[in-house]
């Protein structure tokens, strides 16, 4: 299934029944987790009645211009919350860590406690040539993601949209942005040639999650941005800033009847975003500039299973969520400044602007206007 400017693709997820005449795959070894824990993760296979039959996997061509990083960034740290791993590299179980005050705020600074993650990573492409390099490196971040979720959720914390402090296991949604730079001497041609293989090597980055069943059973989707210019991030500016900034007048509208101590807390979405470092955000560019680029090839695969949908839908679900903690539907139900609110005033604000427009050129226009319209009337009284 194929149409122009994207491309999908549709694979039989792990577990599912084998098709006539080609025999089971046999079963999948148990995997090491990677943050220095000895515990083994066995292979997770679901029952036949809850495997979805297929997984698909597309690609949308974006446009030639890049978005502002540094504007996507402000935007990102205003609707949710960020926290970076690189800040949470300690033992979660040698609590010798925590036995001052400063190593306590530390801790709550790297804690993550909301159940809704973005898990953004930056793919170096000197670092990890092949889609099974790196499928390695998603593993081992996707573990210890897990291990810093768990003892956010030890936690006594939970921020102010927590209601209990149970565990439950975490809504993670991949993010991944591949920097490829074309070489200087390659044609029009050719670098349209180099941008189609790298958008397939994002694919096959895609199927490798999609088919992994550890992967496939934490992760609730995956999307990859392709980009040969470094001061693009088609995945962060397409995916995770879609993410966050859903619902967000629904949050400005909530904020209104809230407190100034907690209007703040809750005008960010509950979608927490995740990434290795501070360098991931800002990109592979030496000299940080600021300015969007034009002229760019861009693309973004999306590999979605269960019924999950893509990005879009994941941040449905989180703004749902944030929708149900705080009884939005039930609050903002009867709500009697909605008419004075600030996309209300505005649409007042231009009808009446408007209106004075028409009433001052009739008032200084009259007698001209009249003869208008009397002639226009026996024009087509005539025809």
């Amino acid at each position: 299934m194929r149409r122009s400017g994207s491309s999908s693709c549709l694979l039989r997820p792990k577990g599912s029944p084998p098709s006539p005449g080609v025999p089971a795959s046999p079963k999948t070894p148990e995997r090491q987790m990677s943050t220095g824990s000895n515990v083994s993760i066995p292979s997770i296979q679901l029952p036949l009645s809850e495997t979805p039959s297929v997984t698909m996997v597309t690609t949308r061509r974006l446009s030639s211009i890049s978005s502002e990083r540094y504007w996507v960034l402000s935007e990102i740290e205003a609707s949710c919350q960020v926290k970076f791993l690189d800040y949470a590299r300690l033992d979660v179980d040698d609590d010798s860590n925590y036995d001052d005050d400063d190593d306590d705020e530390q801790r709550e600074n790297c804690a993550i406690h909301s159940n809704y993650i973005v898990l953004y990573m930056l793919w170096r492409s000197q670092d990890f040539a092949s889609a099974e390099l790196y499928m390695k490196e998603i593993e081992r971040t996707v573990d210890y993601l897990m291990d810093v979720v768990n003892m956010g959720h030890d936690d006594s914390g939970g921020g102010s949209f927590r209601k209990s402090s149970s565990q439950s296991m975490p809504h993670i949604y991949l993010v991944v942005d591949k920097m490829s730079p074309a070489p200087a001497l390659l044609g029009e041609s050719n670098m349209e040639v180099q941008h189609v293989l790298e958008a397939k090597t994002a694919e096959d980055l895609a199927r490798l999650v999609a088919k992994d069943p550890i992967l496939r059973e934490r992760l609730e989707g995956i999307s990859v941005g392709v980009t040969d210019k470094v001061r693009a991030a088609p995945g962060l500016s397409e995916a995770v800033l879609s993410i966050v900034t859903y619902g967000s007048r629904d949050r400005r509208k909530y904020s209104r009847r809230c407190t100034v101590e907690t209007q703040d807390s809750v005008q960010k979405s509950v979608v927490t975003v995740v990434t290795l470092s501070e360098d991931d955000f800002l990109g592979l560019d030496p000299e940080r500039e600021t300015d969007a680029v034009q002229g760019i090839d861009q693309s973004i695969a999306h590999a979605e299973w269960n019924g999950l949908g893509d990005y879009e839908l994941f941040s449905k679900r989180a703004h749902a969520e944030w929708r149900k903690k705080l009884d939005f539907d039930l609050v903002c139900l009867d709500d009697s400044d909605c008419l004075f609110s600030v996309e209300n005033m505005s649409t007042v604000l231009a009808v009446t602007v408007l209106i004075l427009s028409l009433a001052h050129v009739w008032n200084s226009y009259r007698e001209e206007l009249s003869f208008c319209f009397k002639c226009l009337s026996r024009f087509f009284h005539l025809h």
